[in-house]
């Protein structure tokens, strides 16, 4: 077997000790819910002999996923949050939270290629399953933080919009920028909130980035039949 294969191997017997859990295609997932997939990602990255992580999670609703297909011809709808993004509680109390993982220690060296020691957020393969099963458990906490999911319903309803990350500036609404705001407008839909929809693509509403001008010409534009559809069968999709 491969480093690769060891590693997953491993994946997958963490995945096998949490009730609801499996490991497939490089991510822990679970289906157990009918309206939603939940998805804690070790953002696995392959290279130079071991692997980087980068881990993250993410949440996968079933409808919004194929109005998404449907409206902006996007395959998935989801709501993802990397775990260096939980600021305050979780990466400054959780630095390795990242970290490179190789099948067992070598002789380091420094940007000068001399000898250095052995960098302490490194870990070798047979501290992987420890790592790895954190991971996955501090995911499950962060899904539980951020998403309701005791029904599609509530799920829709409770939506969360901020949280403070690296990558936009430490805003407090990181929801809503790059393809988030897509992603909350398409979730808006769904549970037939079109008034968010259109403040969200108005000039009113601010972001720090600029938003997705051609996605969101494309929501704009099904809007009419997706009332029409909503007010006669009360669903859109």
């Amino acid at each position: 077997m491969t480093f690769k294969d060891d590693i997953y191997q491993i994946c997958k017997e963490v995945a096998s000790e949490i009730e609801g859990w499996s490991f497939a295609a490089g991510s822990f997932k679970n289906k157990t819910l009918k309206h939603t997939d939940l998805i804690v990602d070790p953002g696995l990255y392959f290279r130079s002999g071991g692997c980087s992580t980068q881990p993250c999670v993410a949440v996968n609703n079933k409808r919004a996923k194929k109005l998404c297909e449907l409206v902006v011809s996007w395959d998935n709808w989801s709501l993802m949050v990397k775990f260096q993004s939980e600021l305050e509680d979780y990466y400054l109390n959780n630095p390795q939270c990242v970290t490179n993982i190789y099948p067992e220690k070598f002789p380091a060296v420094d940007m000068y290629g001399k000898p250095g020691p052995w960098p302490s957020g490194w870990i070798v393969q047979a501290q992987a399953k420890d790592y790895l099963k954190k991971v996955l458990i501090d995911g499950i906490s962060v899904i539980k933080k951020y998403f309701v999911l005791t029904s599609e319903e509530n799920f829709l309803n409770n939506l969360p919009t901020g949280f403070k990350q690296r990558e936009a500036g430490y805003v407090e609404n990181a929801f809503y920028e790059y393809q988030g705001g897509i992603m909350l407008c398409i979730a808006a839909l769904v549970r037939g909130d079109f008034d968010f929809v259109e403040r969200f693509a108005s000039n009113d509403f601010k972001t720090l980035v600029p938003k997705r001008e051609v996605e969101l010409k494309k929501i704009l534009a099904a809007l009419p039949d997706i009332k029409r559809k909503f007010a006669e069968t009360g669903k859109v999709i």
